[in-house]
């Protein structure tokens, strides 16, 4: 069987040393066919490293794109899919690695093997901690409120690989036919829900999610994030919202307002002007979610629950 061409997708801003880490991982990676796709939005000395002179300066296996402005991570990934060549696309971060050479053979398999497979969702552990960031071990909602379940099925420690609800963007595979379907990420979701987004229309549109705890990718996560914890808290909420109106039945949107108001409410210590904050920015894309709205189907939802995934 021929191997596919597989695009490397790295979105870097500002994370030089971080980068070369990645980009070495991909070189070691038991696979020849690839390429590596960069979008970088860099202030600092990345772009050196491209130029002449530079450590990667002329390696025709890197296809390295410099933007000035800051685009942000979703319109880079996206950037990044729309001029790459491979029928399958690998994103992992610009800090994080893959645990083992044998990850890309791994992924390439599960899309051969079955064509129904549009996203292999990899599994996430933080370099510095040793949690399993994906898939989500639990979550400050569902200590907080009892009755809700987990986003996706915990992983039972078997090692088998089986199909799921959602993916991370830290470390994934999107086969190119699910762009050519259902579109790329939506610029709308700017920081965080992305993947849910994109998950829920991917299973809608009939493709299966497989999740494979063999495809590991180590992630250097710096424990000081780029943005404060009210901004994240924001983007969470409004994003949530968003999701909500674009994918779900009128039932499940009332449902999330009143769900995802409550955590923002407490994971801000009752902070209303927050949330009045974030509700008057969520209310500036009513006319183009209205727009992308497109529900899931009854069966889809099925589908969701079988697999123990959660809708909202």
């Amino acid at each position: 069987m021929s191997k596919p061409l597989v695009s490397f997708i790295l979105a870097t801003y500002n994370r030089r040393d971080s980068l070369i880490r990645s980009i070495n991982s991909i070189f070691n990676q038991d696979y020849d066919n690839f390429e590596i796709v960069i979008i970088c939005n860099s202030t600092d000395l990345t772009p050196s490293l491209f130029r002449q002179g530079g450590q990667f300066y002329g390696d025709d296996r890197i296809n390295y794109n410099h933007y000035s402005e800051r685009m942000g991570v979703i319109r880079a990934r996206n950037r990044g899919y729309e001029i790459s060549s491979g029928d399958i696309c690998i994103t992992i971060d610009d800090d994080a690695v893959f645990e083992n050479p044998n990850v890309t053979k791994n992924i390439v398999k599960h899309f051969q093997q079955n064509q129904e497979v549009g996203i292999v969702a990899m599994r996430v552990i933080n370099f510095f901690s040793g949690d399993i960031e994906f898939p989500h071990q639990g979550s400050h909602l569902q200590n907080k409120i009892p009755f809700i379940k987990p986003q996706i099925k915990l992983e039972d420690r078997s090692g088998h690989v089986e199909k799921t609800t959602l993916f991370m963007g830290c470390g994934n595979a999107i086969h190119r036919k699910v762009f050519e379907e259902i579109g790329r990420y939506s610029p709308i979701f700017d920081y965080g829900v992305e993947e849910f987004d994109l998950s829920l229309r991917v299973l809608d549109a009939g493709f299966d999610i497989v999740y494979d705890p063999e495809s590991t990718v180590i992630h250097y996560e710096s424990p000081k994030g780029r943005f404060s914890e009210k901004k994240v808290q924001k983007e969470l909420y409004k994003n949530r919202l968003a999701a909500s109106v674009r994918n779900h039945p009128i039932r499940y949107v009332l449902f999330s307002l009143i769900l995802w108001t409550c955590r923002l409410l407490i994971r801000s210590n009752g902070d209303i002007v927050l949330w009045i904050k974030s509700l008057a920015e969520f209310s500036r894309y009513i006319p183009e979610l209205l727009k992308d709205r497109d529900p899931l189907s009854e069966k889809s939802i099925r589908k969701i629950n079988e697999l123990n995934g959660r809708v909202y």
